[in-house]
C-alpha cells in the first residue's frame, strides 16, 4: 500500500489514490462520530450556559447528534422538549416536526409515540395545515391496536374528519 517518495528519502506515500482516499474517508467517519459523541455527552451533563443559543436550539442540537449516534431516546427526549417550548412560543409548524422527529426515534409501541403524534397534529390543526393532519392520522390509525387505543382511535377519526371536512372548502 506504501511506498517511498523518490524526491525526499524517508517519506511513504500511498501507491494508488483510491486506497489512501478510501482510508482518509474511513477516518474522517470516525473522526465525526467521535465528535458526535462528545456533542451529546457534553450538552447531556452540562447545561448551556451561552446566551446565544436558546434551550430550544441547544435540544434540537442534541437530538441530531443522538439521532446520528442512534441513541434514539436521548434524541427523542431532546425533540420533545424543543418542541414543547415551540409549542408554547406559538411556533407550530417547528414543533409539528419536533414532535414528528422525536415519534421516529421510538417504536409505536412506546407509550409516548401516540401522544407525540397527537401534539404534531394539534400543531398542524393551529395551522389549518389540513393536507399534513391528514398524512399524520392516516398513519396513526394504521399502527393502533383498536382494543387497546379505543380513545386514541376516536380522537384521530375526529380529526382525520375535520381535516377533510376542512381541506379544499367542502
Amino acid at each position: 500500500m506504501l511506498g517511498d517518495v523518490h524526491e525526499q528519502p524517508g517519506r511513504l506515500a500511498f501507491r494508488q489514490i483510491v486506497v489512501r482516499n478510501a482510508l482518509y474517508a474511513s477516518l474522517v467517519s470516525l473522526k465525526r462520530r467521535i465528535l458526535q459523541e462528545r456533542v451529546v455527552d457534553r450538552l447531556t451533563r452540562e447545561p448551556s450556559t451561552d446566551s446565544a443559543l436558546r434551550d430550544t436550539d441547544v435540544d434540537v442540537l442534541l437530538g441530531e447528534h443522538a439521532e446520528l449516534l442512534e441513541r434514539r431516546e436521548v434524541a427523542a427526549d431532546a425533540f420533545e422538549r424543543a418542541a414543547n417550548r415551540s409549542s408554547e412560543t406559538a411556533a407550530f409548524a417547528g414543533a409539528a416536526e419536533l414532535y414528528l422527529r422525536a415519534a421516529a426515534q421510538l417504536p409505536s409501541s412506546d407509550p409516548r409515540w401516540v401522544p407525540l403524534l397527537r401534539h404534531a397534529i394539534r400543531c398542524y390543526r393551529n395551522l389549518a395545515d389540513w393536507k399534513r393532519i391528514r398524512t399524520v392520522a392516516q398513519s396513526l390509525l394504521e399502527r393502533l391496536d383498536r382494543t387497546e387505543h379505543a380513545a386514541d382511535i376516536a380522537a384521530v377519526l375526529e380529526d382525520l374528519f375535520f381535516a377533510h371536512i376542512n381541506d379544499g372548502d367542502r
